[in-house]
């Protein structure tokens, strides 16, 4: 008589609307996803960012004007933003909460399982993890910075937790993952590519522009838009053709500081340290 197989369980895939996705499917279609959204990023980071220094129909100018190549590099220096090992840990999360949902019946796999911790072993260990980094991100962290680091560990908490294998919850997970990157990014304004020097122009434009310190924000055609040092406090722009420019020396140096964090901001709440949000040029 032919013994029943205890050990069988049911498949372990990614299920949407009823159609299964097998594990590197799912995974190729999240990557596909986290790559194809870096130019957006990269527009909206700029548009943001600098939406805090300028009208918001000069901000969204100035976010499109820029290279495809500079905007892609907005949108990876955004998951970078974190940290790779926090993005990578993240994804980690994401993978072993989905492989402890439900166990395979693919005997390979399931002897992977066998030797690894329990689910609930593992999510109670990941619950404590993530939640104690997302207090001390949220604490320590640059503020606001600081608040969406903790976001993001308390989203890998809800991802840790979860007791599905539906592929929404990882789909969920992805958008919550490029949004808070795009958000801190956005907060605190380094914008990819961004780099002071100084600018020397033609002596025809000297009456109306001096040589000296600018910044190169976006380029459209032969259009570039330079942002003049020599006003720090206010963002002001002035878009020129590139053959008026005689000589650039770029100064790669970058002066930028970080803010205070949450504790600091309560603990000098009499006399609160000045927040930094949104664009911080690097004259």
């Amino acid at each position: 008589m032919a013994r029943d197989e205890p050990n069988r369980m049911p498949d372990q895939e990614l299920s949407w609307s009823g159609r299964q996705w097998p594990g590197i499917t799912a995974l190729a279609a999240a990557f596909a996803l986290l790559v194809g959204v870096l130019p957006v990023m990269g527009i909206l980071i700029r548009w943001i960012a600098l939406t805090f220094k300028s009208p918001s129909d000069d901000a969204l100018t100035l976010a499109w004007n820029a290279p495809a190549g500079q905007l892609v590099a907005g949108g990876v220096e955004a998951y970078l933003s974190f940290g790779i090992g926090t993005v990578l840990g993240g994804i980690m999360g994401a993978g072993f909460a989905i492989a402890f949902s439900r166990p395979s019946h693919n005997a390979q796999v399931r002897a992977i399982q066998s030797r690894l911790p329990s689910a609930s072993t593992y999510q109670y260990f990941m619950r404590g993890l993530l939640g104690g980094f997302a207090v001390s991100s949220a604490l320590t962290g640059e503020f606001p910075s600081g608040l969406i680091l903790a976001a993001f560990f308390a989203l890998l908490v809800w991802v840790v937790s979860l007791r599905s294998t539906s592929a929404i919850y990882l789909l969920a997970y992805l958008v919550g993952v490029v949004v808070l990157l795009t958000a801190n990014a956005s907060v605190t304004g380094r914008l990819s590519g961004v780099v002071a020097g100084d600018y020397h122009f033609k002596p025809d434009l000297q009456a109306q522009l001096h040589n000296g310190r600018f910044v190169q924000i976006g380029e459209s055609g032969t259009t570039v838009y330079l942002q003049d040092c020599a006003h720090k406090e206010r963002l002001e722009v002035v878009a020129l053709d590139v053959t008026s420019i005689t000589a650039v020396r770029l100064d790669f140096h970058d002066p930028r500081s970080d803010g205070p964090s949450s504790i600091a901001l309560a603990w000098n709440w009499r006399h609160p340290p000045k927040v930094l949000l949104g664009y911080r040029s690097p004259c």
